[in-house]
């Protein structure tokens, strides 16, 4: 058995985070003797991404300009915040590069990105948030997503921090701490793309790229006041993640972009669903984005939920809501109530597909302790049921979800999930076909951001929708 030394021992631990120090004095040393004023650096910095792409594309701006604008407040975002991880070495060149090409075709010419730390790239680690993965050596090549970025002409900047294991709604980890929310410190940016959110939400990128699985675009855009998108699955490079939960084949994570504005999502949409990315990734889905659907006059017929009967919100997230429906109303959709099947089967089959055999986290935090949020349910892993059984009498809901995560322990029982979840799939589709709907809104979670030392794991109202994979957005109301 390969013997593996606890997080203190790790040499790599502390190593790379004095790197992480280092990068980003060296950074600001390079800013500091920078030509760009700061009159020029916050004129940039208050074009949204629609006037800069044109900026960009007329060669008002330049690309090394904006680069640089964009480091430097995402310098200040990390002092507030701590969201950033790494300095991506090869940025300067990318952007210098987009200025010395004699005319600008590619889509997203010079706009700076932003990348989850679990996102493939060569030279970086992918530890997701555990200490273990500085053992392994970092990314030996750029993955598909990187290099569609690279081809459309963005310019990948920094790396994002994530939650111990991808698998919470808070965002820390015993190798680079505490991601705090950029609007109230002691507040949290959700996870797993919560480094993404807080960065994007203190104005220190203009456009990044997440993942999700669960939630993990979905919660951090409401908690931090962005636009995130949940695209479907092998729709956005598909193999480019380090994933923590590995073997677990049910149900996909999918890659989307998290933006300060919905502009962001679409500009990002247009460029990743293109031919020049399906040649570049055969496993994408070749449906391009679907232009004459989104600027088509149809009105739609939207279904909505402020509740579940399983989940309540509060007052906040149920406002947001019927805002929206008011203002799709006036648009001239018709918005209709809407009831998801089964709430509460649809939580704990998806507990049961992403805890599998019930011992997930103890199987994924072996070597350093596990993060405040996750320390209950990894201490308590083995005796879920037992919890469980003492809130029969007293919370039905709450015995149910611990029950689930005990897991499966015999093989049919494993394969019982695939033909569950198909089932759910299907009950799902039928439910909104038979409204005759187009879309769904709700709440993205029940209540808004959590504090920090709570250490609630928190439920989320759309989290039904997590066995069907349904494509998802985060709009900020």
């Amino acid at each position: 058995m390969k013997y593996i030394p606890k997080l203190s021992s790790f040499p790599t631990s502390s190593t790379y985070v004095c790197k992480r120090a280092e990068q980003l004095k060296a950074l600001k040393e390079r800013l500091q003797k920078s030509s760009l004023t700061e009159e020029m650096r916050t004129r940039i910095l208050s074009l949204d991404i629609a006037e800069l792409q044109k900026k960009l594309k007329d060669r008002s701006l330049k690309a090394i300009d904006v680069l640089q604008a964009y480091q430097y407040k995402a310098l200040e975002a990390q002092e507030e915040t701590n969201c950033l991880i790494a300095v991506i070495p090869e940025a300067e060149e990318l952007a210098l590069k987009c200025d010395s090409l004699p005319s600008v075709i590619k889509p997203l010419h010079g706009i700076p990105i932003s990348l989850k730390e679990n996102i493939i790239y060569k030279g970086l680690y992918s530890t997701n948030g555990l200490g273990s993965k500085l053992l392994n050596p970092p990314s030996a090549h750029d993955s598909n997503l990187v290099k569609c970025l690279k081809e459309l002409g963005a310019v990948p900047f920094v790396t994002t921090n994530v939650p111990q294991t991808l698998m919470s709604i808070s965002c820390d980890n015993n190798i680079y701490g505490q991601t705090r929310n950029p609007h109230k410190a002691d507040r949290c940016p959700a996870g797993s793309s919560g480094g993404e959110a807080a960065l994007i939400g203190y104005g220190g990128s203009i456009l990044g790229i997440g993942s999700d699985i669960g939630g993990s675009i979905r919660c951090p855009a409401h908690f931090c006041g962005i636009y995130g998108l949940k695209t479907t699955i092998t729709r956005v490079g598909t193999g480019s993640l380090s994933i923590a939960a590995e073997k677990q084949d049910l149900i996909h994570p999918s890659i989307g972009p998290m933006a300060q504005t919905a502009d962001g999502l679409i500009i990002a949409a247009k460029a990743l669903f293109s031919k020049n990315v399906f040649e570049m990734d055969p496993r994408i889905a070749p449906i391009e984005f679907q232009n004459h659907l989104f600027e088509g006059k149809k009105n739609l017929r939207i279904g909505y939920y402020v509740t579940d009967n399983t989940v309540s919100s509060i007052p906040a997230c149920r406002r947001a809501v019927l805002m929206a429906k008011k203002a799709l109303e006036a648009k001239g959709h018709t918005v209709v109530e809407f009831t998801p099947p089964r709430i509460l089967y649809a939580l704990c089959l998806a507990s049961r597909i992403l805890w599998l055999d019930g011992r997930r986290l103890s199987n994924m935090v072996k070597h350093e302790p596990p993060s405040k949020e996750l320390f209950f349910l990894r201490i308590t892993e083995n005796f879920a049921k037992i919890l469980a059984s003492l809130l029969y009498f007293i919370d039905n809901t709450s015995y149910q979800i611990l029950c689930s995560l005990d897991g499966s322990r015999k093989y049919r029982q494993i394969y019982s999930l695939v033909a569950e979840k198909e089932k759910y799939d299907k009950e799902f589709a039928d439910a909104m076909q038979k409204d005759k709907l187009d879309a769904l809104i709700c709440p993205v979670m029940s209540s808004t951001s959590l504090l920090i030392k709570c250490s609630n794991f928190g439920i989320n109202s759309r989290q039904c929708w997590t066995p069907s994979q349904c494509p998802g957005c985060c709009s900020y109301i």
